[in-house]
């Protein structure tokens, strides 16, 4: 009688169109319900974007009330105490939803560090963090995120080691999303390598990014830019400055060129490039990067932040070199204050250090003296 096998054979040599109508049909079903299932799930996906959106937003509204004139407590008000009002009131909102927390906590992160409020920025970031590392399923883009801004917030406060730590565990992540940022973040592992004096490895990890860069034809990209930027602060460091100012050159014609381009990372490079030509002896070519760097710094930061006032300590140092002490006094006073009302003792005893050259030192010294402030990393937002 035959195996139930051999009959399916035979019915199927008689009638070879009526089984491949039934496969069709088997397969067409099959497909119809893995589309429908995938359909309802981006449903119910966008369905949570748009009431996590809308949950943010009513938050970020009722956040912002407390700016209107009819309800401000005087003619005026803190930009500080407004963020901290807004800190108070997620404290206790929105804990059942973790992730919408996490996004929050992480906005007024880089609000409070884009005011150089480090410390309120890192214990906000370290608390997203947490709650973005509890979520399930997992929210691999947003762990990156907040990873990488985390790590900056660390490098602000000069903390190396943590950055270094959290820069690492942010990589993979970027590399399993295939995101173009992780060519962002190499560059930033390669800045803090940099400032650990790990330069060899940071090049390594910068000729890495070079490389991403390329499979990616991201050649004119700001990110490319940011690699060149970390590779001539690499050379600077191991006394290379015609190779330095070379590939701060290439940052600099990749950055004035694209107009989505922060102009606090222009002024970076500015700054850094002007250093390099100052330590070559060549003030009046520095004069003009260092005056734009200071002048891009006073108008997107003001004069009560850190990176302003490190400006006016480097421009403060060139001055001395070409000999204008008055200018250069005013300055240096100009930073001290700055670092004070911070709390910035290193800054502060870096004013102090070129304070001691408009003393007594050989003004023409200057160029050699160490005046360097901690730079934003490449790239402290999100992607």
């Amino acid at each position: 009688r035959g195996t139930f096998l051999g009959r399916l054979r035979k019915t199927a040599r008689r009638n070879k169109l009526g089984l491949a109508l039934a496969l069709l049909l088997v397969t067409f079903s099959t497909t119809i319900t893995v589309l429908w299932r995938h359909a309802v799930v981006q449903q119910v996906e966008a369905e949570r974007a748009q009431t996590r959106a809308e949950q943010i937003r009513d938050f970020i509204l009722d956040f912002f009330k407390s700016v209107e004139p009819n309800k401000s407590p005087g003619p005026g008000i803190d930009l500080k105490q407004v963020l901290d009002s807004g800190r108070h009131k997620l404290e206790e909102s929105l804990r059942d939803e973790p992730d919408i927390r996490a996004d929050l906590l992480g906005t007024l992160a880089m609000i409070y560090h884009a005011l150089a409020l480090y410390d309120d920025a890192l214990q906000l970031q370290a608390e997203a963090v947490e709650h973005r590392r509890a979520l399930q399923p997992p929210d691999t883009r947003g762990l990156a995120v907040d990873l990488n801004n985390l790590a900056n917030s660390y490098y602000s406060r000069r903390e190396y080691e943590k950055a270094e730590e959290l820069f690492r565990e942010s990589l993979p992540l970027w590399s399993r999303l295939g995101d173009p940022f992780e060519v962002n973040a190499l560059a930033n592992l390669g800045a803090v390598l940099v400032w650990q004096e790990k330069t060899p490895e940071a090049l390594e990890i910068y000729d890495q990014a070079l490389e991403r860069s390329a499979a990616l034809s991201l050649d004119s990209d700001p990110s490319t830019a940011t690699i060149y930027y970390g590779l001539g602060a690499a050379h600077k460091r191991l006394g290379q400055l015609a190779t330095a100012e070379r590939h701060f050159r290439r940052a600099l014609s990749i950055y004035v060129l694209d107009p989505q381009t922060k102009p606090s990372r222009t002024a970076q490079v500015l700054s850094s490039l002007g250093e390099v030509l100052q330590s070559q002896g060549r003030y009046t070519e520095a004069r003009p990067e260092l005056e734009e760097a200071l002048a891009i710094r006073h108008r997107v930061f003001g004069d009560q932040h850190s990176t302003t006032a490190g400006s006016q300590k480097k421009m403060a140092l060139l001055l001395l070199a070409l000999g204008e002490l008055d200018t250069a006094e005013l300055l240096l006073k100009q930073a001290g204050s700055t670092y004070a009302v911070l709390q910035d003792e290193v800054g502060a005893a870096e004013v102090r250090k070129a304070a001691g050259l408009l003393a007594g030192l050989d003004p023409n010294r200057a160029g050699d003296a160490e005046g360097r402030e901690a730079e934003p990393a490449a790239s402290s937002n999100n992607p």
